[in-house]
Order: C-alpha cells, then sequence, then structure tokens
C-alpha cells in the first residue's frame, strides 16, 4: 500500500481543526478483485496552532479520521473534474 502525508482541515463542533496524517489512497474495484477503501492515520491534529492529539478520546480521532477521508476524497473529485 503506497501512502502520502496529507493534510485536510474541517470544522468539528464549531472548532476549525488541521488533521495531518498518513492517507492511503484505497483500489478500485474489478471483475477479479473487491477494492479497498481509503484509510486515513492521524498524526497531529492542530487548533490554533497547538496539537491537541493527546487529549481527544479514540472515538473522536476516528471520527476525525473519517471526515479527513471524505475531504481529502472530494478535494480529489473536485480537482480530477477541472481536468
Amino acid at each position: 500500500m503506497n501512502y502520502k502525508m496529507r493534510e485536510a482541515t474541517i470544522i468539528f463542533n464549531d472548532l476549525e481543526l488541521t488533521l495531518l496524517g498518513q492517507f492511503y489512497e484505497g483500489d478500485d474495484m474489478t471483475y477479479m478483485y473487491p477494492g479497498s477503501c481509503s484509510d486515513f492515520n492521524l498524526c497531529k491534529v492542530l487548533h490554533a496552532g497547538e496539537d491537541i492529539i493527546d487529549i481527544l478520546s479514540e472515538n473522536i480521532i476516528e471520527e476525525l479520521e473519517l471526515q479527513a477521508i471524505k475531504e481529502i476524497e472530494e478535494g480529489e473529485r473536485y480537482h480530477d473534474s477541472f481536468i
């Protein structure tokens, strides 16, 4: 699996957060392969320049990872629509 360090900025509970982590792009489904989902492993959660990942619960981190995937994939679809 190939990954890239990526950044996504989201609004979560009325807070602007910058999420930094490793993004693994999923594979498309084919006739012989079921495909795979994208994944995001969160490394830092920045709010007002401070890394707050250590004070977040595992449930919140999982939710932020899902939002990061959504933000990155929507950004790529938007970019690809202009190519």
